[in-house]
């Protein structure tokens, strides 16, 4: 594991072309959900938990404090890693049916229905920073539980 820091002018594409290493990286990219990671397609990515697990609890503290929708998908992603500390987690695909079916409650609990495309889901203003985590957990799911079996 590795880390590499670099401010060649930005954040943008081009910035991390400048910085010389995802362009020609064939590993596992770990880092947030920052779109411009995705335009790299030599490397497999994985979402880094962390950030999943600070921004669900910071949207836990601020719109669900009881847990209703989020505490079941916080409790799953830790869950899931304690598992991969012992072993695997599960398979795949497993992995992902499991957190979307999760992530598909969390819509429904909020009034809204889980995306059937690939687009953002379309909320009342009121909902986005919720939905947003939603849909990240939701189109990314392959890319959140990499960590659950690909160690």
């Amino acid at each position: 594991s590795l880390t590499h820091l670099s401010a060649p002018g930005g954040r943008g594409r081009e910035a991390m072309k400048a910085a010389g290493i995802l362009p020609s990286f064939r590993g596992v990219a770990v880092h947030d959900a920052w779109s411009g990671y995705f335009s790299f397609t030599e490397c497999s990515h994985s979402l880094c938990g962390a950030h999943l697990l600070r921004e669900g609890a910071a949207l836990k503290e601020r719109f669900d404090e009881e847990g209703v929708w989020s505490e079941p998908i916080l409790s799953w992603l830790r869950a899931t890693k304690r598992r991969a500390e012992s072993g695997c987690a599960g398979e795949p695909q497993e992995l992902v049916g499991h957190l979307r079916a999760l992530v598909g409650r969390a819509y429904r609990s909020l009034g809204l229905s889980p995306p059937d495309s690939d687009r953002k889901s379309a909320c009342p203003k009121e909902l986005t920073s919720r939905i947003r985590w939603l849909d990240r957990l939701w189109f990314y799911a392959a890319e959140v539980v990499r960590f659950g079996w690909d160690l």
